[in-house]
């Protein structure tokens, strides 16, 4: 990763090119999940947060701020173009660079929470989250944006 011209490699950065790299697409739901929840602590120690981040959330800490709103609008354009979409590095208006990674609606599992539900689905994710956006999804659609903020 390349940020104003030098090359800048944290644990952190070297943790994200690994699971992007080695880990299949069907599983990095749950490295990310461990990564988000289970690792906070270690995350937080070298000053590196993750969070995701989307327009229709199911959880409202979860909802686009205006630096994400930028990328996430930008990749929902490429989608609409037919273009590839791809990881994002940007720079914070603080100067730390921030690592964005789409995440798509890839297969049927994902649609069981955030497709079409029916009543008895509705009602049991209503009584935990009941502000709840975050269905209607097909398979292909841009679901939210992977977060990670690498604070100096």
């Amino acid at each position: 990763m390349t940020l104003k011209g030098r090359l800048v490699i944290t644990p952190a950065t070297l943790c994200v090119s690994i699971v992007s790299a080695l880990v299949p697409t069907w599983r990095r739901f749950d490295v990310w999940y461990t990564l988000t929840y289970e690792g906070d602590e270690w995350l937080t120690k070298y000053g590196v947060t993750f969070s995701r981040k989307t327009d229709k959330p199911r959880n409202p800490g979860n909802a686009l701020d205006a630096t994400d709103t930028k990328t996430f609008t930008a990749m929902k354009i490429d989608m609409e173009n037919k273009k590839p979409l791809s990881s994002k590095v940007i720079q914070a208006e603080d100067g730390h660079p921030i690592y964005y990674k789409p995440l798509l609606i890839s297969n049927d599992v994902c649609l069981k929470c955030h497709g079409s539900l029916d009543k008895e689905s509705e009602n049991k994710i209503r009584s935990i989250y009941q502000e709840d956006k975050a269905t209607e999804y097909k398979i292909g659609d841009l679901r939210a944006l992977i977060r990670i903020d690498f604070n100096h």
